[in-house]
């Protein structure tokens, strides 16, 4: 059997209501799947109006069985959410449906639709909540590094490669153990061509209203704190300056804490100094793209 005709076949198995043993089953098949039998996974909607009762029509054709691998995820996180997630229980689905997003653009654009629809809480943390991204970013913090690197890929699929994007639905923070790993800190997002598949843009009124005040770290919008130095004379704050200064000199000295600065690579690598440091950032900070963080796909 080829591939082709192995995607037929998962297809139809996923859209005839299995078990969740089925489903598991089928989706560690998919796993080995090419990129053209991702595409027997989207089938044209009927003209007669007669879809079977398991379509789910997206853009003119039916996702179906998208759709029930995605509420399959949606089920694995739910139960992850109680305890600790395992890796065969959420590794496998993720993996499929990065592959699926990256091999079939109307299934990343519903993809992405159901997990990073347009922002507009933007005064929440991205891995605070119940939606499928909150549950998502949730664990790209994970201490299992497979399933961390599988959401990871995931969304990163749906962004289309384009990191600055990712940042701006998780969190500079929640993602930076991904984007380390994967060589993606400090560099320059991709250039989007016209030959990309385009969505709608999610800058929402909500998200244009804000986006001055989101902390990149967090993504949320920032919390207004009291100065913690309100009060105190020029003297009182060079000397809990100089305090800070031989704190961090010690811990350098100490071995506790080295500095770090991202290479050529994009993967960061530690330094002696704080000139080398400087020098560093210099010579890899990339260059100011223009609407690169601008989500129109």
């Amino acid at each position: 059997m080829d591939f082709v005709n192995l995607g037929q076949v998962c297809r139809e198995m996923l859209v005839k209501k299995p078990s969740d043993e089925v489903k598991r089953h089928v989706i560690n098949l998919l796993t080995v799947v090419k990129n053209f039998g991702y595409s027997q996974l989207v089938v044209p909607i009927a003209e007669d109006g007669n879809s079977p009762e398991s379509a789910v029509p997206f853009e003119g054709v039916d996702l179906g069985a998208v759709a029930v691998m995605l509420h399959f995820l949606e089920e694995k996180l739910s139960i992850a959410g109680g305890g600790k997630p395992t890796d065969d229980q959420l590794s496998p689905v993720l993996c499929t449906l990065t592959e699926a997003a990256k091999a079939v653009p109307v299934i990343r654009r519903f993809l992405k639709a159901q997990i990073l629809p347009p922002l507009r809480e933007l005064h929440q943390r991205p891995e605070v909540g119940t939606t499928m991204r909150n549950k998502i970013c949730r664990l790209l913090t994970s201490t299992q590094i497979s399933v961390r690197d599988s959401a990871g890929d995931l969304l990163f699929a749906l962004c289309k490669g384009n990191a600055k994007r990712l940042i701006k639905y998780t969190g500079y923070g929640n993602a930076a153990g991904w984007l380390a790993d994967r060589g993606l800190m400090g560099l320059p997002a991709p250039v989007l061509t016209a030959e990309d598949d385009s969505d709608t843009n999610s800058d929402t009124e909500e998200y244009s209203a804000v986006k001055s005040d989101i902390d990149p770290m967090t993504g949320a919008v920032r919390v207004e704190r009291p100065d913690p130095m309100a009060g105190m004379s020029d003297e009182q704050k060079e000397h809990l300056a100089m305090e800070l200064v031989h704190g961090m000199d010690k811990l350098l000295r100490t071995g506790q804490f080295k500095p770090v600065a991202v290479g050529a690579d994009g993967r960061p690598h530690s330094v002696e100094n704080v000139m080398q440091f400087r020098e560093e950032i210099l010579k890899n900070q990339p260059e100011r793209q223009s609407k690169s963080d601008s989500d129109s796909d």
